[in-house]
């Protein structure tokens, strides 16, 4: 585990996240191209991109949402400022989605072709894709909803008891299938708080237990293993059978929503002291990518999304 002051930034990372306030954020849902300037909210210039060489490591610490190449170390940056959201993207790699005023958004991977999912109004966080991209999930207070693409239209799929739990948001995930969505719920054992993994159907329904003492869930892409931080968040990740079983310590932080590699071979994680990681499943080999305190997802296996 990291220091004191390691939690406090992973915290920091999700403090958005687990807010739930009623009033909706101000960002813009324009059509924003792609950027290389721009300013951070006071009007001073906020970095845009850079190119590690040899032996160095990209610094990304713009307010906006970003993209980094794995090969070649190059950050780049778009003009989509998400309010109380880390982003996802499709599994096409085609397109995001995020939420600003008040409502979940989608739009291309440069913040183009905006699409605003007026039903979702409300204070919508952590929107999560569906694997054929038909659906996004995401959390709203304390109920889980999910909102067709298509269509529009939302329905609730469960109710959230969160009572005055430190951690709030529960990281939806939909599994490989589309048909189930992995959250992390907080309950009271002998006056001390726990977090276990639940999934529900996408249509509603019954909860299933996933995974005792672990929070922020994520399934790799076979279906096989999850992939989660210890109780609590905010901890070492580890990856178990999705069955159930044995569970392999990979990374030790104060770590944030890891996310499986399309290809499911790795693990992009910040480790709540400024950096984002990437480790390899099989040999737990990390690697630092870029030093900032943004949320990574794939777009593809050679390319991370940043998200403040």
């Amino acid at each position: 585990m990291s220091s004191r002051t390691g939690r406090a930034v992973g915290v920091a990372l999700v403090v958005a996240l687990a807010a739930c306030s009623s009033t909706p954020g101000g960002s813009e849902t324009s059509s924003p191209a792609a950027s290389t300037a721009s300013t951070d909210g006071v009007g001073q210039p906020s970095q845009s991109s850079s190119t590690g060489g040899p032996g160095t490591t990209s610094t990304f610490t713009s307010g906006f949402i970003g993209y980094i190449d794995l090969a070649t170390g190059e950050t780049s940056m778009t003009e989509i400022l998400p309010h109380n959201s880390a982003i996802d993207v499709s599994s096409d790699g085609v397109r995001i989605a995020y939420t600003a005023d008040g409502r979940v958004v989608i739009a291309d991977l440069d913040g183009s072709n905006v699409q605003v999912l007026e039903e979702t109004w409300g204070d919508p966080t952590g929107p999560q894709w569906s694997p054929d991209g038909s659906n996004i999930v995401y959390q709203d207070g304390a109920g889980l909803y999910v909102v067709d693409v298509d269509s529009g239209q939302v329905h609730r799929i469960t109710d959230l008891e969160l009572g005055t739990a430190n951690l709030s948001y529960v990281s939806p995930t939909f599994d490989p299938t589309g048909t189930n969505v992995m959250f992390n719920l907080p309950t009271v054992v002998e006056d001390q708080e726990r977090y276990d993994l639940w999934s529900v159907p996408v249509t509603g329904g019954e909860r299933t237990l996933v995974r005792r003492k672990a929070t922020f869930g994520d399934y790799s892409p076979d279906g096989t293993r999850i992939a989660f931080v210890e109780d609590g968040g905010f901890g070492d990740l580890f990856v178990a059978p999705a069955a159930g079983g044995k569970a392999q310590k990979l990374a030790t932080g104060e770590i944030v929503v890891p996310r499986w590699s399309p290809d499911g071979t790795r693990i992009a994680y910040n480790d709540g002291s400024g950096g984002v990681y990437v480790v390899d499943v099989a040999t737990g080999e990390p690697t630092l990518v870029v030093e900032t305190d943004h949320l990574p997802a794939w777009v593809d296996d050679d390319t991370l999304s940043l998200s403040p």
